[in-house]
């Protein structure tokens, strides 16, 4: 096998093993909160769909910084590399904040979804804590996407199954009441995310 074939097979199991804790998170999610009943997993699908209908087009842009580090890095400039990472905290921030206003609007429009009232009582408070999950996913997806350019790709990898595993545990914890805690069924998935 020659070093190329040898190259991206070393920056891209990372990546891969990073997206299927990504799916994982979410088939965990659906897994426990299925547990609880079919309105609150009709409700979690709705917000979910709502969630990532949103999140796709930032998540899009961060994964732009990867190639544009791994462009400049092949034109060995080097010193725009500040730059880059300043402009695209900048642009992370600005979209997190856009598609929280976003993911707002639908929570007050809620009604436009046609949802029953039981799922809808369920959904809009789950979508609330969603929203406030897009900031910090992004600027994860900022971060990880800087590192995927350098080719630094098993840092991703660590902290998306080390936020899988937490998940799962919170999910537990704070779906079904454990340790103390309530059992906040529904929400419990959203604080934990």
């Amino acid at each position: 096998m020659n070093q190329y074939y040898k190259d991206i097979i070393k920056i891209s199991w990372p990546i891969i093993i990073g997206q299927l804790g990504m799916v994982f998170t979410g088939f965990f999610d659906t897994l426990m909160v299925g547990q609880l009943g079919y309105k609150e997993l009709a409700a979690a699908g709705v917000c979910n769909s709502i969630f990532f209908l949103v999140a796709v087009f930032p998540m899009g842009v961060t994964m732009a910084f990867a190639t544009i580090v791994s462009i400049l890095q092949g034109k060995n400039k080097t010193s725009s590399y500040t730059l880059l990472a300043r402009d695209s905290a900048l642009i992370t921030l600005g979209l997190s904040l856009v598609t929280s206003l976003v993911t707002y609007i639908f929570i007050k429009e809620f009604h436009v979804f046609q949802q029953t009232e039981d799922v809808a009582a369920l959904a809009i408070p789950y979508l609330t804590l969603l929203m406030w999950s897009m900031p910090p996913m992004l600027i994860f997806f900022f971060a990880k996407n800087l590192c995927d350019g350098f080719s630094f790709t098993l840092g991703g990898m660590v902290i998306t199954l080390a936020a899988l595993a937490l998940n799962v545990f919170l999910n537990w914890v704070l779906i079904f009441g454990h340790f103390g805690f309530p059992a906040y069924g529904l929400n419990g998935a959203g604080y934990a995310t």
